[in-house]
């Protein structure tokens, strides 16, 4: 399983570099769906491995692409639910009782700031993207090197 597990992630990491991501989802999807294959992996292993597949990864899921990285999260484990922020502004997926997004697992105090998201809530969610939201990389922060974009 552990080598099977390996594999996935190794595609991933390819294909998120040479597809969009969603192809790439669409693939271990289906993958894992032809296969039969049980991808037993915890939700924060997931993510950490993901998060370092690029070093921009964490600003596209959290400047516009927390609804897809949500999307992305479901197709590895269908029961996980949409929650949104009290302000409306970011989704993060429950799963197994926890709350997560790109950074990780969300704080204990910060989980009463999410509920359920509802049919209204998702019409919003769904135009969100970063590619729409963020339409030029002006240059990188000198001292923590995250990319600064307007």
């Amino acid at each position: 399983m552990v080598s099977v597990w390996l594999g996935v992630v190794g595609f991933v990491r390819y294909a998120v570099g040479v597809w969009n991501l969603t192809a790439a989802i669409n693939v271990v999807y289906k993958l894992s769906r032809d296969l039969k294959i049980n991808i037993m992996i915890k939700p924060i292993t997931l993510i950490n491995e993901l998060r370092e597949t690029d070093r921009y990864i964490q600003s596209i899921f959290m400047r516009g692409g927390c609804y897809k990285f949500h999307l992305f999260l479901k197709v590895i484990f269908p029961k996980s639910k949409p929650y949104i922020h009290i302000d409306k502004d970011h989704i993060v997926t429950k799963i197994d009782n926890e709350l997560y997004d790109i950074k990780g697992k969300i704080e204990p105090k910060f989980k009463e700031l999410y509920s359920k998201l509802t049919n209204e809530d998702l019409k919003l969610v769904e135009s969100w993207d970063f590619q729409k939201n963020n339409l030029l990389l002006l240059t990188e922060c000198e001292f923590c090197g995250e990319p600064i974009v307007v």
